[in-house]
């Protein structure tokens, strides 16, 4: 095997146990909400932070006119031969209101970190190399009314799996929001949502790899927030998703979460993300706000038969 395609063989396969199977770019799937992470990866509800990669209307119906957040997954997977460390994945977004119907947003992600062993056609060592993708992310909402608000986000992607093989990438994805307002208890809130996710045309890694379909997807849900007595609400969350692309590794998910708070201050979460191929897992996590900052913490257990899982921890506040 020359080390080309061993080097594609081996990236592909450290992160493509984790998110998607064969699909593709695992940096495209991975939730950098850390609330909606732990309240089992439903991007259908709210967001207080990375806004720009969950719900960006978010910002349009409350009180904050920007919104900064930094996140980052710790991966703990099982060891793979010929590698060493564990991947991470880091992310900042900002999300700037203007007026009261009109937003603009930013991102960043890195996902990489675990190294590989090289050898050449003879079997000469090389240098250790560590496959990463990195995506450079843009969006606009907009607020129609009370009820109905949209957004778009355009994304550029960077891929490089081995020090021949890298490649650009370009994606875009859409989505729309309805809210209103219920009679129950002491109120309550429900948002609904649907959206479509990780379309453009094909990765191409150059002539001697191979071209390589986007996970595309879509899918909808919402949220229900009711609020009671004395400073206590609870959340709960559903959702589902349809990745369709590429064919041969198609995939249905479906998100259940529940999220308890008190005083707006301090909150506690778990949910439950059904997948197929063995890719089901929890989540539990926890928040804590205070003024205008924010801590957030979810643990993500193992994907396909794992014993570890992730600990994720997010960071923003609001002006």
């Amino acid at each position: 095997m020359k080390t080309r395609n061993l080097l594609l063989a081996l990236a592909l396969m450290s992160v493509g146990t984790a998110y998607g199977q064969s699909r593709a770019l695992p940096i495209l799937e991975v939730n950098t909400n850390v609330r909606n992470t732990a309240m089992g990866g439903n991007y259908y509800g709210e967001a207080n932070n990375m806004l720009i990669y969950s719900n960006p209307t978010s910002l349009l119906y409350g009180e904050k006119k920007l919104n900064v957040s930094t996140t980052a997954r710790f991966f703990q997977g099982e060891k793979v031969s010929g590698a060493t460390g564990n991947n991470i994945l880091f992310g900042a977004s900002a999300a700037y209101k203007l007026g009261e119907r009109h937003g603009v947003y930013v991102g960043y992600r890195y996902f990489g970190g675990k190294k590989f062993e090289t050898f050449s056609a003879d079997g000469v060592k090389g240098k250790d190399y560590t496959p990463m993708s990195i995506t450079l992310d843009a969006g606009y909402a907009f607020r129609l009314n009370e009820n109905f608000s949209a957004a778009v986000t355009a994304t550029f992607i960077y891929d490089k799996i081995a020090r021949s093989i890298d490649a650009p990438a370009f994606a875009i994805g859409a989505a729309a929001y309805y809210r209103t307002d219920l009679d129950i208890s002491d109120g309550a809130k429900l948002v609904v949502g649907i959206n479509a996710g990780n379309m453009g045309p094909k990765i191409d890694y150059g002539k001697k790899s191979h071209k390589k379909l986007l996970p595309f997807y879509f899918g909808g849900g919402g949220e229900l927030n009711i609020k009671l007595p004395e400073y206590h609400s609870v959340t709960f969350s559903a959702g589902a998703q349809e990745y369709t692309l590429p064919t041969k590794a198609k995939m249905f998910t479906a998100n259940v979460g529940a999220e308890y708070t008190y005083k707006e201050m301090l909150s506690f979460r778990a949910g439950y993300n059904y997948a197929e191929k063995e890719l089901s897992h929890f989540a539990v996590g926890a928040g804590f706000a205070w003024r205008n900052y924010h801590l957030d913490l979810a643990y993500q257990k193992g994907l396909a038969g794992e014993k570890n899982g992730a600990f994720v921890i997010g960071l923003g506040f609001n002006l």
